[in-house]
């Protein structure tokens, strides 16, 4: 009689043991998925081959001679893309002002993602629909009306401001070219799948760092006439805008689609 409750117990032991060890197994791969290390994505200006100094001349390929006093751009809706082409998400809107740069010219945006091996990262630079139609005296920092990047008078973002001066016949004429509305976020992918430089490796418990070129030569690649260069200097038509006049605010952002790379 005693034989049945040994083997009842022998049983019901054994059947804990496995619901333990199943227990701890999911317990540990949750612990994997919420293991996440700090990635610093690295933003340097550039003006051509040459590091870009705000309030030094640069010439551009129209032969005009510009210099910048403020370059600054929001960034959202980032992501690391692994090697299947998954994104991963790494929350937040962040400014990339290059005033804050200090002497090397470079600005610092700090996220953290999982650890892993991935193709790169993508990212908009400008803000999500919904945060650009909000109340921005109730935002926060990067976001507001401190900010120096909201249109009081047309609700909503500059997404990226580029403001300075032009060589015009011995006297220095300021151009400012304002993108935002939301048809004008620019989506940036800056992860390839071929070749094995192209990896970018996340590891547990460092800080990994992407680093990201944006050459502000290539702003001037096309004018309102795409078959010219932007000539600011010639054209009192390509000086200045804000939402408008479309021509050059589309002109602007779409030239603006290049100069965004991946420093390897």
């Amino acid at each position: 009689m005693k034989k049945p409750i040994y083997t009842f117990l022998s049983i019901f032991l054994i059947s804990s043991l496995i619901v333990s060890c199943d227990s701890s197994t999911e317990s540990e791969d949750d612990d994997d998925d919420h293991v996440h290390t700090h990635v610093n994505l690295t933003f340097d200006a550039m003006f051509g081959s040459s590091e870009l100094q705000l309030g030094t001349k640069y010439v551009t390929g129209a032969g005009d001679t510009v210099s910048f006093s403020t370059l600054k751009f929001y960034i959202s809706e980032i992501a690391l893309v692994d090697s299947f082409g998954t994104d991963h998400a790494a929350d937040g809107i962040f400014m990339v002002d290059f005033s804050q740069s200090g002497t090397n010219g470079k600005v610092t945006v700090e996220l953290e993602g999982k650890p892993g091996i991935y193709r790169g990262v993508k990212f908009s630079v400008g803000i999500p629909y919904s945060e650009n139609h909000k109340d921005a005296s109730t935002q926060t920092s990067p976001l507001g009306t401190a900010s120096g990047m909201y249109w009081s008078w047309n609700p909503g973002y500059i997404f990226h401001k580029i403001e300075g001066t032009v060589d015009s016949v011995g006297k220095s004429i300021s151009i400012s070219y304002h993108v935002g509305e939301d048809t004008r976020k620019l989506p940036v992918s800056l992860a390839s799948f071929t070749g094995t430089k192209t990896t970018f490796v996340v590891e547990a418990g460092k800080t990994s760092t992407f680093d990201v070129l944006v050459d502000y030569s290539k702003l001037f690649n096309a004018g309102i006439n795409p078959a010219n260069k932007l000539s600011p200097k010639m054209n009192t038509t390509e000086r200045i805008h804000h939402v408008g006049p479309a021509n050059l605010a589309d002109r602007i952002f779409l030239n603006s689609k290049s100069l965004f790379s991946r420093k390897l």
